[in-house]
């Protein structure tokens, strides 16, 4: 059974590969909605919607 620090580390890999197959898709010629794009703004270039505020909630990591 996989620890909690172990499934973290795998479920953030697991975003990451998400987040790399969806931008090779895109890149093979695939059409996004809007939703997706605003997704990668987001996520990957760190963009806002004017008059939004984000907050970012750190964890904390067991060491």
């Amino acid at each position: 059974m996989a620890t909690e620090k172990e499934l973290n580390i795998l479920n953030k890999e697991l975003d990451e590969l998400k987040k790399e197959n969806d931008i090779l898709n895109y890149t093979l010629g695939e059409t996004y909605s809007d939703e997706f794009l605003e997704r990668i703004a987001r996520e990957d270039l760190g963009m806002q919607k004017p008059g939004e505020t984000i907050y970012i909630i750190k964890k904390e990591v067991d060491e």
